[in-house]
């Protein structure tokens, strides 16, 4: 609504005035005395035109003014009668739902108090800027003046000089005079604001009493003079609402509102039925697209209807809102719903029976008490109803399929005859509000279920995309306690929005418990429960991008291991971050830290040196990377494959597959063979020994033939054959091959060595073994005994009587030794 209208052009002066300054602060190009003369009196003659018609346009603006001033008077004497009205509906209420429509209409009153005193932003901004470009402008001519620019110039600039001052004080004559008008504006918002404040405390001090003071509905309802009187008061507060409503409304007015509710309304329903229309065409369940389709209808007249009670008026507000938070509440049951068979698949159908009952309770409940209905009526049939609900429920809940469905309705069979109990004790409100609460929680658990099933289904088909990092990242980051916890909030949100309670449930999240050196509050926990999950999100998205597959394919697997050393390092610093946050958050006290800094110090010198010494070992692990996933290590005897480095340990993997968990300082500490640290490039050697006398340029090259026929075996180094010695049974070579697969050496030798004795074989090379000559020493009297032997051997059997034993000599004796016959060779391995 604009108090003020400026001229078109209020600028016009400003420019040609200052550049008639800057011409007499700066001297012009040489040019004829005729030609500079005349442009200098066009500038003045046009600069004394623009101040003019800045002139009349603060005339016109004042004009309006004076008009907006009756105006705005009538419009502030309206909207006093208005808060006359309010005040005494106020006086009148009896409960904090009437006070409720107090607040709306209190809200609806400062929003027109406000329309009041919206002069449009580029009209002050046009006042402001015009201002400060005439101060600008007069200290530009002052200057000028002080400088001395001729006697005609200097009467011409005195005169606009003083025309500016003249503007200049109009403008503010004109703007005091606009803060003037709107002043009473300003004071009736002030004081809307005050009561405002003071009606907000009120209603948060009138729910308790009217949620937990007993009411003797019994008594009133066996009286017949109270009940007739109590149903009589009702209904004239009744037709008194409907009156206030309606009054003062012409028949265009409510076509024109109900005109616009149906577009509000039909609007969101089309959108989403486009929507349900392309997830029918990907052959979606059939029953999911019924369900969302239902809950889109009930979104969309909630919608209608919420708009509907804003435009009606304070008195009917509570009323329509209800009705419109029963649509919106159908729409949560049947999106769970739907959200609930898409999460369990197209061939299973879930059977749940809690939500649907609780939801009839929960608008019952609503619809009892915004309009106010007698308690004596209220109470048995809401307690008839809790109890009618728990018999449905322990009738269906036998045939749930899950624990959950099982669990919900085990407590909702217990509950709900309690709170039947509860209100047939007079606390029928009481019971009402633990009935939506357990409402809401149900509706928490079944969405937050379905979100975390859906989760899980979205993480199955992501894990065989390459792409789609960023969203693999917060899926994983997810999990069902933070997914419950959020839906429950926004419910309690949206709740409290509905019984104007939201100062009510901020105090309540922020009331804090101060313990000795940490302060905790319910809002702190959510933080540091939703910091923890930011941060498993941040550590997922960070390895997804450090360790992403797109990676050069040169030197990819040692870019690889350092992709994952780095991944892990960002995982422990984000998580050091979550602890500083957490600390910070929970209001942990300086003192505190330095209290738990010395209980670290003096736990450190009497039993933690082990995990310290392990701790910072992995640090220098991660950092210094002497040791990294893959790497190929000699541990004692065992050689071992590293699969992780922790800031603790490290996971190795044996070659029998089991894992070893070795404490980092051991490995920093101790002497450690590396097999693969900058190059898995390891040489293997094959001894073999083949018969003396057989061909050496043959052996090598069917060694060299051997190396080349195994695929694990690298062409570059080039395999080298060695003559090693000549050994005791055979001539011996040393085969050297290289491989960069350290841990699987033993298997490449032994495909080697299967090679070589196949080449072997085929080429008639002998591969020789270890032989022993056994030598029998003569003497004297062996000699004897051997031809006596000899010539009973030639004479024949006449001679066969055994012979006594020659006796034995001391030794041979070098003669007798060369004169021994050859005895053969005996050969043995």
């Amino acid at each position: 609504m604009s108090m003020i209208t400026p001229h078109p052009c209020p600028w016009r002066p400003v420019l040609p005035a200052l550049l008639f300054a800057l011409c007499l602060l700066f001297p012009a190009p040489p040019a004829s005395s005729g030609q500079a003369a005349g442009d200098q009196n066009k500038l003045l003659e046009q600069t004394r035109q623009d101040i003019r018609d800045s002139g009349r346009a603060i005339t016109q603006s004042r004009k309006d003014l004076e008009a907006k001033r009756q105006e705005i008077g009538e419009s502030v004497a309206a909207l006093k009668r208005t808060r006359d009205e309010l005040a005494l509906w106020a006086w009148m209420a009896d409960n904090p739902w009437d006070l409720r429509d107090v607040m709306e209409g209190v809200d609806d009153l400062r929003g027109k108090a406000r329309a009041l005193l919206d002069i449009p932003d580029a009209s002050e901004a046009d006042i402001v800027h015009q201002v400060n470009y005439l101060d600008k402008l007069e200290a530009r001519i002052a200057q000028s003046l002080r400088e001395g620019l001729g006697p005609e110039n200097d009467v011409q600039l005195r005169l606009i000089l003083g025309d500016l001052i003249t503007l200049r004080v109009r403008l503010g004559d004109l703007r005091t005079d606009t803060e003037t008008v709107l002043r009473p504006t300003e004071e009736f918002l002030e004081s809307v604001d005050a009561w405002k404040t003071s009606l907000t405390q009120e209603l948060n001090h009138a729910w308790e009493p009217y949620y937990f003071t007993p009411d003797p509905w019994l008594s009133d309802l066996t009286d017949s003079d109270t009940m007739s009187q109590v149903l009589r008061d009702w209904g004239k507060s009744t037709r008194l609402a409907i009156t206030v409503a309606v009054q003062d409304r012409e028949a265009g007015e409510w076509l024109a509102k109900l005109a616009l509710v149906l577009v509000i309304a039909v609007l969101p329903w089309l959108v989403i039925r486009q929507a349900l229309r392309r997830m029918k065409a990907t052959k979606a369940h059939p029953e999911v697209i019924r369900q969302f389709s239902r809950a889109a209808a009930c979104l969309s007249f909630g919608l209608g209807i919420a708009f509907f009670a804003t435009q009606i008026g304070f008195v009917l507000y509570s009323e329509l809102s209800a009705l419109a938070e029963v649509f919106f509440t159908a729409a949560l049951v049947l999106a769970s719903r739907g959200m609930t068979l898409v999460s369990a698949g197209p061939l299973s159908s879930p059977r749940t029976f809690t939500r649907w009952p609780l939801w009839g309770l929960f608008c019952l409940g609503l619809l009892l008490q915004v309009p106010a209905i007698p308690d004596p009526l209220a109470t048995p049939l809401f307690a008839l109803a809790l109890c009618g609900a728990a018999l449905l429920v322990r009738r269906h809940g036998r045939t749930a399929e899950t624990r959950l469905d099982a669990a919900i309705s085990a407590c909702c069979v217990f509950i709900l005859p309690a709170l039947a109990l509860c209100a047939l004790a007079g606390y029928a409100r009481a019971a009402i509000l633990a009935t939506s609460v357990l409402f809401y929680a149900v509706l928490s658990l079944r969405l937050s279920v379905a979100i975390e099933l859906l989760r899980e289904r979205r993480m199955e088909v992501l894990a065989n995309n390459s792409g789609h990092t960023l969203a693999k990242a917060i899926l994983s980051g997810l999990g069902f306690p933070l997914v419950l916890l959020t839906v429950f909030f926004f419910c309690l949100v949206f709740a409290s929005t509905q019984f104007e309670a939201r100062d009510i449930f901020t105090a309540l999240l922020a009331q804090e418990i101060h313990l000795d050196y940490v302060t905790l509050s319910a809002q702190n926990v959510l933080a540091v429960i939703l910091a923890f999950y930011l941060t498993r999100m941040a550590i997922a998205a960070s390895r997804s991008f450090l360790l992403h597959p797109s990676l050069p394919t040169r030197r990819k697997k040692k870019r690889g291991v350092a992709a994952s050393t780095l991944a892990t390092i960002v995982g422990y610093l984000w998580w050091a971050g979550f602890v500083l946050c957490a600390l910070l958050l929970v209001g942990f006290s300086p003192t505190g830290l330095a209290v738990v800094a010395g209980g670290l110090s003096v736990g450190i010198g009497f039993g933690l040196q082990n995990i310290v010494s392990n701790f910072i070992s992995g640090l220098i692990l991660l950092f210094g990377r002497s040791v990294e996933p893959g790497d190929v290590l000699i541990l004692g005897s065992d050689m071992v494959v590293v699969r992780r480095v922790n800031i603790r340990n490290t996971v190795v993997e044996t070659m029998d597959n089991a894992t070893v968990f070795v404490p980092n300082s051991e490995l920093i500490t101790g002497r450690l063979t590396n097999l693969s640290h900058k190059d898995p490039t390891v040489r293997r050697e094959v001894t073999v020994g083949v018969a003396y006398g057989s061909d050496r340029e043959l052996v090598r090259r069917l060694l060299l033939e051997a190396a080349a026929h195994s695929p694990r075996v690298l062409a570059e180094p080039a395999p080298s054959v060695v003559f090693t010695d000549f050994g005791p049974s055979a001539l011996e070579f040393r085969l050297r091959v290289w491989i960069n697969e350290p841990q699987d050496g033993l298997t490449i030798v032994s495909g080697v060595r299967e090679a070589i004795d196949d080449l072997f074989r085929q080429n008639d090379v002998e591969i020789s073994f270890p032989q022993t000559d056994v030598h029998l020493r003569s003497a004297p009297g062996l000699d004897k005994a051997l031809d006596a032997a000899r010539t009973s051997w030639n004479t024949g059997p006449s001679c066969a009587a055994p012979r006594p034993a020659p006796e034995p000599v001391p030794g041979p004796t070098p003669d007798n030794r060369s004169a021994s016959p050859e005895t053969p060779k005996r050969k043995s391995s």
